[in-house]
């Protein structure tokens, strides 16, 4: 925030690269507290719909990686755009993919209460990520969409 604050830029408006930074933000949040819920429970073993769920948060970080690179040209609206679609398609999928898991783990640990609050929680908040890559792909398509 300081290097944005003593930095000029032309090409968007400080206001957008405030929202969109502090989006990117809730990323970083949102993986901080999955990690968090790793080490507070103890988990030792993966599920593999958490392998996937992380999987597709990378490709969406690859993605916006991509988009923010990107935004310095606005000759590259029609790439930005479809990085943006790729998000949320992902992030789609994802959303498929968590509530199989939910259903998953609720029908297969009935008599493991504690695994299912446990493994509950850590896909809600994998799932949470995906929706804050999500969101960083939305305001960046409104900032495009205004600067075009």
């Amino acid at each position: 925030m300081e290097l944005l604050n003593r930095t000029f830029i032309a090409p968007l408006d400080r206001e957008d690269l405030f929202a969109i930074i502090k989006e990117i933000d809730n990323i970083v949040d949102a993986l901080e507290t999955v990690a968090h819920r790793f080490e507070i429970y103890g988990v030792e073993q993966i599920k593999p719909e958490a392998k996937i769920l992380s999987e597709m948060i990378i490709n969406c970080t690859k993605e916006l990686k991509s988009v923010v690179e990107n935004l310095k040209d606005s000759k590259n609206t029609k790439l930005i755009k479809e990085k943006i679609i790729e998000v949320n398609r992902i992030e789609d999928e994802g959303d498929i993919v968590y509530r199989n898991a939910i259903k998953k783990l609720f029908s297969e640990n009935r008599d493991k209460p504690i695994e299912v609050i446990i493994w509950k929680e850590i896909f809600g908040f994998l799932e949470d990520t995906l929706d804050a890559c999500e969101d960083v792909a939305n305001v960046i398509e409104g900032v495009v969409t205004k600067n075009a």
